[in-house]
């Protein structure tokens, strides 16, 4: 199940793209030097959960071409580079 942060960040994403993921951390830093430290923290649970969010779609996607190409796929820390 899904909370509302998810949601949220999955909604910005598909709308803005990966790019939204540093303006997320963008709008965290100027709410953060203006003095508004909760939203902020607020910015930075969104933008870290549309990066989570993307990873695991890139994830999912690479998966699923590799099932169709019939290729197997490298699992672990240096698959993503």
């Amino acid at each position: 199940m899904q909370n509302l942060t998810q949601k949220l960040a999955r909604s910005i994403l598909a709308r803005e793209g990966i790019a939204a993921v540093w303006q997320l951390h963008v709008a965290a830093a100027d709410a953060h030097r203006t003095g508004h430290p909760r939203s902020a923290a607020a910015l930075l649970e969104i933008a870290e959960a549309a990066e989570e969010g993307w990873l695991e779609a890139r994830e999912h996607l690479r998966d699923r071409l590799a099932k169709v190409v019939g290729v197997r796929v490298r699992k672990g820390p240096l698959a993503a580079a």
